[in-house]
């Protein structure tokens, strides 16, 4: 598995603990990880999807995916506590890894996740100041589409886990 993160994710990144159990992950989280992932035609699909409607017809295969393979993360800390940053990495980390350890079995295509923070600490915007972030996944179809190239382009915390 590749990791590629930005600075400031890898700031919050160094404050996370041992990895995680899936008994210590929110049930809604610990269940959607143990169902797994589907595959249909040539994309991969969460077996227990949070987002239940269908993608918006204007976006490309690649968004539509991503779309249709977000994870939310809520953190119950309010944004005023730095902790919550460390704790949302940690679920989004443990997620994906349980997540990506599935792919090579159904589809020859890269996988990535993503996770990502609403913002870094010292980067917040006040008007939309919130403990959350989220973890997309899909297929890596195409150079574009390999968000590890690009993780240095973003403000929030970012980052991105491979596998082939």
């Amino acid at each position: 598995m590749r990791w590629a993160m930005n600075d400031s994710m890898a700031s919050i990144f160094r404050g996370i603990g041992p990895a995680l159990s899936l008994e210590l992950l929110p049930p809604e989280l610990a269940s959607l990880a143990r169902a797994g992932l589907l595959r249909s035609d040539d994309r991969v699909h969460l077996a227990m999807p949070q987002v239940k409607s269908a993608p918006p017809a204007a976006l490309d295969d690649y968004s539509a995916e991503r779309w249709s393979n977000t994870v939310h993360l809520e953190s119950q800390l309010p944004p005023s506590d730095p902790a919550w940053r460390s704790e949302l990495v940690a679920w989004g980390v443990m997620v994906a890894q349980r997540l990506l350890s599935m792919a090579p079995d159904i589809t020859g295509l890269p996988v990535q996740a993503t996770v990502s923070l609403q913002s870094a600490p010292g980067k917040e915007d006040p008007e939309a100041d919130y403990s959350v972030g989220a973890l997309h996944l899909y297929c890596v179809r195409t150079s574009a589409a390999d968000s590890s190239s690009s993780v240095d382009q973003f403000d929030q915390p970012v980052l991105v886990l491979t596998v082939q």
